[in-house]
C-alpha cells in the first residue's frame, strides 16, 4: 500500500478494496502506539491516516483493528470499543522488569559491585515505588547498572510519594495499585528531575530542547537543524556534540525511545508527555525562548524556499507544513502578526477540516492578543475562514457579530490579510543572532522534511 500514498486519487481508489477485504476475512490489523501519528487533541497528523482507519473500521464484516494509543482518534467508527488499560498489576509488572536488562541483573543479585541481599532489597524497594507504571520502570533500568544513582532515584520517589499523601500501600499483597492517575503524574516529574540532574551538561541540553520541541518536531531532519543552531545560540564551546550519540544517551537513561525511520516514514524520537512537560519546566526561560526563536526561524526558511520553488517543484506540502509548524512557536514569541501570516500561508493551500483544526488553537491565541489592534479584522478574518471549514455555523455568528461591532473587513479579510511582517526570511532579522538552518528540505510522506533516521 506504500505506493499509493504518494498519489491521493489512487488510495481513495484504493480504499473500497481494504473495506471489502476486512469485511470478507478473518484479517486482525494492529496499530501500535497510534499516538505518534495524532495531535494531542485527538486529530490525525496526516489526513491520510483518518482515510485508512476509517476504510478498514467502517464495515461490520469478519475482519478486526486493533489501535494502542494514549489518545482517543477523533471521527473514530460508532463500532470501535475503547478499551481503558491501566497501569501493570504487580504480576505484570515483575514480568516487565524481567524484560529489562538492568532491573532484571539487579532482581536476580547479580550487579556487580553489590552485595546479592542488597542488590534484591534495592529492586523490591523500586518495583514497589513504580507501582506498575510502565514507564517510572523504564526510567528505573535506566539507571539501575548504577547502584547510587538508583537509591537517589527512590529517594526521591519516596519523597514525591510523600507529598501525594504516601505510598500506596498493598501493591504486592493485592496485586493491584490504588494510586490515582496525578498521582503518577506526579511521581514522573520528580523522577524525570533527578535523571535528568545525572546527565552531562550537553545531555542536558539536548533533552531540554526535544521537551520544548512541538510534539511533531521530534524528528531528525528537524533536530539536526536546530541542535546546532541552539548549540551556537546557548555560547558554548566548540562543536556541538553527535547528536545521535545524546539520543542514545538519552535513550539509554528512560527519558527518550528513538523509532529509526525508515524509505517511508522520518525517524522520530519519542517522549513520555509527563517527562516532556518536567523536561520543559527544568529549561529556564531563555533556554525556551531560543528553541521558540531558531524553530520558527527554521520553518520560516523552509517555506521562503519552497515557496520560490513551488510552481516548478510543486512544494505546496512544504508550506503547509511550515506554516503549521511555525505557528505555535511564533505565538509563544507574542510574534503574533507573523504567526498568522504562517497560517494564512497553510489555509489557504489546504482547505481541509484538518488543516483548520490544526490551525484553530494558534488562531484563537492570536485573535485573543490583538483584540483592539488595527490586526483584528485580519486575525478575526482568519479565524472565521478556518472556522467555516469546520463549524459554519460558529463562522457565521462570529461573521455576524464582526459587523455589529463595524470592524471592517473582519469577515472578508480571511485570507486575504496583509500582516505588517513577513513570515520567512523576515523572521531571523526579529531575532538577532539566532542561528537557525538552512538548506532544502523535501516534503517527506509524514508532512516533515526530508526523511533521515534517528539512532
Amino acid at each position: 500500500m506504500v505506493h499509493l500514498l504518494e498519489d491521493q486519487a489512487q488510495l481513495e481508489a484504493f480504499l473500497p478494496g481494504l473495506t471489502e477485504l476486512l469485511e470478507r476475512r478473518r484479517v486482525l490489523v494492529v496499530v501500535d502506539n497510534a499516538e505518534s501519528l495524532l495531535r494531542e487533541s485527538g486529530q490525525w497528523r496526516d489526513a491520510r491516516w483518518a482515510a485508512v482507519v476509517a476504510a478498514m473500521t467502517g464495515h461490520g464484516g469478519l475482519g478486526r483493528v486493533v489501535l494502542t494509543s494514549r489518545r482517543t482518534p477523533e471521527d473514530l467508527d460508532g463500532r470501535m470499543r475503547a478499551l481503558a488499560v491501566d497501569v501493570l498489576s504487580a504480576d505484570e509488572a515483575l514480568l516487565l522488569a524481567r524484560e529489562l536488562p538492568h532491573l532484571s541483573t539487579l532482581m536476580d543479585g547479580n550487579l556487580a559491585g553489590v552485595a546479592p541481599d542488597v542488590a534484591r532489597q534495592l529492586a523490591v524497594r523500586v518495583l514497589e515505588a513504580t507501582q506498575g507504571h510502565p514507564k517510572l520502570l523504564e526510567l528505573a533500568d535506566g539507571q539501575a547498572a548504577h547502584p547510587e544513582r538508583l537509591r537517589k532515584l527512590a529517594d526521591a520517589a519516596d519523597a514525591a510519594w510523600r507529598e501525594t499523601g504516601g505510598l500506596p500501600a498493598g501493591f504486592f499483597a493485592t496485586g493491584e495499585t490504588q494510586a490515582a492517575s496525578q498521582d503518577y503524574q506526579h511521581v514522573l516529574g520528580a523522577w524525570t528531575r533527578a535523571v535528568a540532574a545525572t546527565l552531562a551538561p550537553a545531555d542536558r541540553d539536548l533533552f531540554y530542547l526535544l521537551c520544548c520541541l512541538e510534539e511533531a518536531d521530534r524528528i531528525r531532519p528537524v533536530l539536526a537543524a536546530s541542535w546546532p543552531a541552539l548549540w551556537r545560540r546557548l555560547g558554548r564551546a566548540c562543536e556541538p556534540p553527535g547528536l545521535d550519540r545524546g539520543l542514545k544517551g538519552l535513550a539509554a537513561a528512560g527519558l527518550a525511545r528513538i523509532q529509526r525511520g525508515t524509505p517511508q516514514a522520518v525517524g522520530e524520537c519519542q517522549i513520555h508527555p509527563a517527562i516532556a512537560a518536567a523536561g520543559r519546566d527544568l529549561a529556564d526561560g531563555r533556554f525556551q525562548e531560543v528553541v521558540d526563536t531558531a524553530l520558527a526561524v527554521y520553518w520560516g526558511l523552509l517555506s521562503d524556499q519552497a515557496r520560490d520553488r513551488e510552481v516548478q517543484q510543486q512544494a505546496s506540502g512544504l508550506v503547509i507544513r511550515a506554516g503549521l509548524s511555525a505557528a505555535p512557536y511564533l505565538v509563544r514569541l507574542h510574534e503574533w502578526e507573523i504567526a498568522a501570516q504562517a497560517l494564512e500561508h497553510a489555509l489557504t493551500r489546504d482547505c481541509s477540516r484538518a488543516a483548520a483544526r490544526a490551525a484553530l488553537p494558534a488562531l484563537r491565541t492570536v485573535v485573543a492578543a490583538v483584540a483592539g489592534t488595527d490586526f483584528e479584522p485580519t486575525a478575526t478574518g482568519m479565524l472565521t475562514l478556518a472556522l467555516g471549514r469546520i463549524d459554519p455555523g460558529t463562522a457565521g455568528r462570529l461573521t455576524t457579530q464582526a459587523r455589529k461591532s463595524d470592524r471592517r473587513g473582519a469577515a472578508a479579510a480571511g485570507a486575504d490579510g496583509d500582516p505588517a511582517r513577513d513570515f520567512g526570511a523576515a523572521g531571523e532579522g526579529e531575532r538577532p543572532g539566532v542561528v537557525a538552518a538552512g538548506g532544502t528540505a523535501r516534503h517527506g510522506p509524514r508532512g516533515g522534511a526530508e526523511a533521515g533516521t534517528l539512532g
